[in-house]
């Protein structure tokens, strides 16, 4: 009798070992498959993920550059065509600028106050400023805005980011 209550009792749990799923065709695991659901045929219609706004522009890096008379320097900087040309140190000081094919013209006497020219056009700012050099602990240093008497000048370029695209927080 209890013979027959084991024997029932692995019958039934061989059976529902089958049942459940638990055992499978051997060819099918060797091989990894598994069955799946055929797609449905009508394609479901999910919309575009919205986009972030785009981030602003960060401006580049200064451009700097020192310059002697007669020296034409041109160069792209975010977008704009920039060229410095020192036309004249003597007896005049006389630095073109032009921008996207716009110039400005910069005149000093040599006897002018050596304070720098700062200007700014569009998304960029402009500085100009006149520098001599000295020998200090045997390294050339420069020394700017002591006198427009010299034969070399000091040209940096900064683009900024007009108001509009400046954030200081979360806008409300």
């Amino acid at each position: 009798m209890q013979n027959r209550f084991i024997a029932a009792i692995s019958i039934l749990i061989l059976f529902s070992l089958f049942a459940a799923g638990c055992v499978s065709e051997p060819s099918k695991v060797t091989k990894n498959e598994i069955p799946v659901a055929p797609l449905p045929s009508k394609t479901l219609q999910v919309p575009p993920p919205s986009l972030p706004p785009p981030a602003p522009q960060v401006p580049p890096a200064p451009h700097q550059l020192y310059i002697k008379p007669g020296q034409l320097e041109q160069f792209t900087f975010w977008g704009h065509t920039i060229a410095v040309n020192y036309a004249s140190a003597y007896p005049i000081q006389i630095v073109k600028i032009a921008v996207d094919g716009s110039e400005k013209v910069i005149q000093k006497e040599l006897t002018d106050s050596p304070n720098g020219i700062d200007w700014k056009e569009g998304n960029l700012i402009f500085t100009l400023k006149p520098v001599v050099w000295e020998m200090r602990e045997g390294q050339n240093i420069p020394i700017y805005e002591s006198t427009w008497n010299t034969s070399e000048v000091y040209f940096i370029v900064h683009g900024i980011l007009p108001p509009s695209e400046l954030s200081v927080g979360p806008k409300r």
